[in-house]
């Protein structure tokens, strides 16, 4: 006579796996994420990153988030230097918590500048805005750009910030007759190993918060 209680499953009213069966399967499904560590952390770090491949010629490139990024002025810099604009805007926002003050990132950017040979001026714009940050701040440049009849922008961000900023962006530009690109870069830490320092975490987890915020809000 086969015994009603196996391994797998036992014999109550219905038969329901039994509890050793699911420790096992716990274990299995930890072991599989614990081989799988790396590539899932990876895809979470990519999932926010946004990079439009080739780009061509645009009216200006806009440095946003992190002015005070070496890594990212150097790169609106070399895009000055192929071709791809005509002129380079760093934005800032008013934040009383930030350490450095406005003349200080001036003299930052300038250094970076000259430090290079570079033979640009770049365009500093200090927008006090309220939350959302990233929204209003994309308002306000469209009112800048529009002044200017300018139609066209490459939005270099850090690698982090690249998806949500470039979303926001381009769903304000586009019914305005505005072309948005997204370039990205890094600083402090890679997208193979965001996760491996406290940079990379408080780049990333902060990220998907506001995220999620901007969706359900209807920004992107």
């Amino acid at each position: 006579m086969q015994n009603p209680n196996s391994f797998f499953t036992k014999e109550v009213n219905k038969r329901v796996l039994t509890w050793k069966f699911k420790g096992l399967l716990v274990l299995l499904i930890l072991l599989l994420i614990l081989m799988l560590r790396n590539p899932i952390l990876y895809s979470l770090g990519s999932f926010l990153v946004y990079d439009s491949g080739e780009i061509s010629k645009a009216d200006i490139v806009i440095l946003e988030e992190d002015v005070n990024s070496k890594e990212g002025v150097k790169y609106c810099l070399d895009l000055y230097n192929k071709g791809l604009c005509k002129e380079i805007w760093a934005v800032k926002i008013v934040d009383t918590s930030m350490i450095y003050t406005d003349e200080q990132y001036l003299q930052f950017i300038n250094s970076v500048i000259d430090s290079g040979g570079y033979k640009v001026k770049i365009k500093y714009f200090i927008f006090d805005v309220e939350h959302p940050v990233t929204l209003n701040k994309s308002l306000q440049i469209q009112d800048s750009m529009k002044t200017r009849n300018y139609t066209s922008a490459i939005l270099v961000t850090n690698a982090f910030h690249s998806k949500r900023s470039y979303k926001v962006y381009n769903k304000l530009f586009r019914p305005n007759g505005i072309t948005i690109h997204s370039k990205v870069y890094y600083s402090k830490v890679r997208l193979e190993d965001w996760y491996t320092n406290s940079y990379g975490l408080r780049y990333v987890f902060p990220e998907y918060i506001k995220y999620v915020y901007y969706i359900f809000r209807g920004f992107i």
